[in-house]
C-alpha cells in the first residue's frame, strides 16, 4: 500500500447542504449509468463512488461479508486477509486500497461492482429538499431557452464546477 498523506473529503449526509446532496445524488445517478455499461473500476471512479455514497468503508464490510458466503476456492482466505489489510488502512487511501485489491484479485470485480451499485441506487434516491433547486433548473431553462438535455449538461457543469475539488476526479471528469 502506497503511503501519503491526504485529507477526506467525506461528510455525514445529515451535515451536508442540499446542493451537495443533490450532486451527490446526481453523481451517484451517473455511477450507476457507468457500472450498467461495465465500465472498468479505477482509482478516480472509487474516488467519485466514495463521495458519492458517503464512503467506501460500508463497501469493504459488504465485500468481506459477500465472501465470507460465496465459495471462492483456496483463493478466499486471500481475498478475506487483503479486504482486511485494507480495512486498516485510513479512509482517504480506500480509493486506492480497492485499485490493488481489484488488480490482485480480479474474481472480486463483478461482487464489487454489484455492491457499489446497489450503494449508488440507494445514494441516487436519497430526498433532497429539491424545491429551490426545481425552480432553479425550470427558470435557468425557461430563461434561456433550453432544452431538457441542454439543462442535464448545465447541471453537469455546474456540478464539476461546483464539487470538483471534493471529486477531486480531474482525469475521470469525463467519465460522468
Amino acid at each position: 500500500m502506497r503511503r501519503r498523506r491526504r485529507s477526506s473529503n467525506l461528510s455525514p449526509l445529515g451535515t451536508l447542504n442540499p446542493e451537495t446532496i443533490y450532486a451527490r445524488k446526481k453523481a451517484a445517478e451517473w455511477l450507476v449509468r457507468l457500472l450498467d455499461c461495465s465500465v472498468a473500476l479505477d482509482d478516480a471512479f472509487f474516488k467519485c463512488a466514495g463521495w458519492c455514497i458517503g464512503g467506501l468503508r460500508p463497501v469493504l464490510h459488504s465485500l468481506q461479508e459477500a465472501l465470507e458466503k460465496n465459495r471462492h476456492g483456496g483463493k478466499k482466505k486471500v481475498m478475506l486477509q487483503s479486504i482486511k489489510e485494507c480495512l486498516e488502512e485510513p479512509e482517504s487511501f480506500f480509493d486506492d486500497a480497492l485499485m490493488s485489491l481489484v488488480g490482485n484479485h480480479p474474481r472480486i470485480t463483478k461482487p464489487l461492482q454489484d455492491i457499489i451499485h446497489r450503494e449508488c441506487e440507494r445514494a441516487a434516491g436519497m430526498k433532497v429538499d429539491g424545491f429551490t433547486l426545481a425552480r432553479a433548473k425550470k427558470l435557468t431553462k425557461n430563461l434561456f431557452g433550453l432544452s431538457d438535455e441542454a439543462v442535464r449538461i448545465c447541471e453537469y457543469a455546474f456540478i464539476v464546477g461546483n464539487f470538483d475539488k471534493s471529486l477531486d476526479t480531474h482525469a475521470g471528469q469525463a467519465r460522468l
